[in-house]
């Protein structure tokens, strides 16, 4: 037995000379080794492509030193830290079966998952003859352990996956994506499909720059904790629930694409003017904290969206969040719609507008329909408190704003009141401002109108129209224009 296992030695200390050999002149041999809390139940392998260190760091399939083939090698006992590990350089035509494809595979064939670790401070794929599938890193029950992961190139490509039945694959650590290069997590409907072992989770995902792509089987998480996504940086769902219902949402002026799937999670922070995108797909969350930035895909949830900051958000989708809608700061555009079940509240120096569909409202601030002129529908009542503010634009033809109203209508008469404040140029005609199916209860307070206005209250609208002496001036104006237009073609 002694003998046996001083030969099995010599074949992995030959194999190792072997690759030193052909290395560049002051490179070292690849340190991997067993996970420093687990145990050693034997022999462990790593099956991976043969790479070398240069300079502190850790390369396969470097051209011009290309170990196309795949070669098992073995070490015991629990080895420290690297620094860094690159995966770089050549792109085999045919490599492990997987045809335009480099592979670095993980394996722990000791029947024991978690026993066997990567643990590199950061991991960088740089691909300079890249191909479109890029290289896949795939775990059969090894543990990753890594801070940050860098893909390079705007074309270049990274994929970390697991293999079926192979006891899962992990990252123990909080993570951050650089580099302007694709890493997608989980590879859910490749040839490498077995992704609901004990899964790729971790503390958390912070992209800085690139994109990452959650591709992991419906309902298994990629990722364990929160998800923040700077400016520049995109996430993009390619399967439906990727985070857990515990973990939260960070935009912080990069973009979150859900696109035709769904997402539950339980804070969504949207700031720093990042987009939250999706065609079809809905995001959940328990609470919305939204400071500035445009929210194009369908928010749901029970919980209360929150305006807050100077800033301005903008909600294009119809959404169906109940809880309380809260415009505390700044502006909140709505030109899809918002759940009639959500009270919306707009607090003094704080405004809502756009051109969508809203429930009931009660207002300290300013309501201004539209984006420029156009009709902001409240499908409900509309409550003007004393200090509120309706502001509405005016064109030619009898265009303006709308606040269309299916409810009551009530305009504070006490304290300081209710403004109307009316901007752009009129015509002469007369313009409908606001609209109400049920009864309107007082009248502005205070106003700024065009010259030769009066605001005339009907029982479901309220509109302004010419005084009668500006009428006559007009038609004294027109009449005049007439007399002397006549008078030059006649040649007086």
């Amino acid at each position: 037995m002694e003998s046996r296992t001083n030969v099995k030695w010599l074949v992995v200390m030959g194999l190792l000379a072997a690759v030193v050999l052909g290395m560049p002149k002051g490179a070292a041999a690849v340190t991997l080794g067993w996970d420093a809390n687990g145990t050693n139940y034997g022999m462990g392998q790593w099956d991976l492509n043969l790479g070398y260190w240069n300079a502190g760091n850790l390369y396969w399939n470097t051209n011009p030193y290309d170990w196309n083939s795949t070669s098992i090698v073995s070490w015991g006992g629990p080895s420290g830290r690297t620094d860094s590990v690159i995966f770089g350089g050549w792109v085999s035509p045919a490599l492990n079966g997987n045809t335009g494809t480099a592979n670095v595979w993980l394996h722990a064939w000791t029947g024991s998952a978690w026993n066997l670790m990567l643990t590199p401070e950061t991991m960088t794929f740089e691909t300079p003859y890249q191909t479109t599938t890029g290289y896949l890193l795939q775990f059969w029950g090894a543990y990753l352990d890594t801070t940050k992961i860098t893909v390079t190139a705007a074309d270049d490509w990274a994929t970390i996956a697991g293999y079926s039945g192979c006891g899962g694959w992990w990252m123990g650590r909080a993570v951050t994506k650089d580099g302007a290069g694709t890493l997608t997590i989980g590879n859910a409907g490749g040839s490498f499909n077995g992704d609901s072992g004990a899964g790729f989770t971790y503390a958390g995902l912070t992209v800085d720059a690139g994109t990452v792509i959650f591709n992991r089987p419906d309902g298994v998480s990629a990722v364990g904790g929160l998800v923040t996504v700077n400016a520049g940086g995109l996430v993009k769902w390619n399967r439906s629930n990727q985070m857990p219902n515990s973990a939260d949402l960070m935009i912080d002026g990069g973009t979150a694409d859900i696109q035709s799937y769904n997402e539950t999670v339980v804070a969504v922070t949207l700031m720093g003017g990042g987009s939250i995108n999706g065609t079809t797909g809905v995001l959940t969350g328990a609470g919305y904290d939204v400071r500035s930035g445009t929210a194009n895909a369908i928010l749901d949830g029970s919980g209360d969206l929150v305006k807050s900051t100077s800033d301005t958000v903008t909600l294009n989708a119809n959404n169906m969040y109940n809880g309380a809608t809260y415009v505390l700061e700044g502006t909140l555009i709505v030109n899809g719609s918002l759940n009639t079940a959500s009270l919306v509240s707009v607090a003094g120096g704080a405004m809502l507008g756009g051109s969508g569909t809203v429930g009931s409202v009660s207002v300290l601030g300013t309501v201004a329909p539209g984006n420029s002129i156009d009709t902001l529908d409240i499908d409900g009542d509309a409550s003007f408190d004393s200090g509120s503010t309706l502001d509405i634009e005016i064109g030619s033809l009898s265009v303006s704003d709308l606040l269309a109203i299916t409810g009551n209508l009530s305009l504070e008469t006490s304290g300081a009141g209710v403004t109307l404040n009316v901007t752009g140029t009129a015509d002469g005609s007369d313009y409908t401002i606001a609209t109400f199916g049920g009864s309107l209860l007082g009248t502005f307070t205070t106003w700024s109108l065009p010259d030769g206005y009066d605001i005339v209250y009907g029982d479901h609208s309220i509109q302004l129209t010419p005084e009668p002496a500006s009428l006559v001036m007009l038609g004294l104006g027109f009449a005049g224009l007439l007399s002397a237009r006549r008078r030059r073609e006649g040649g007086a």
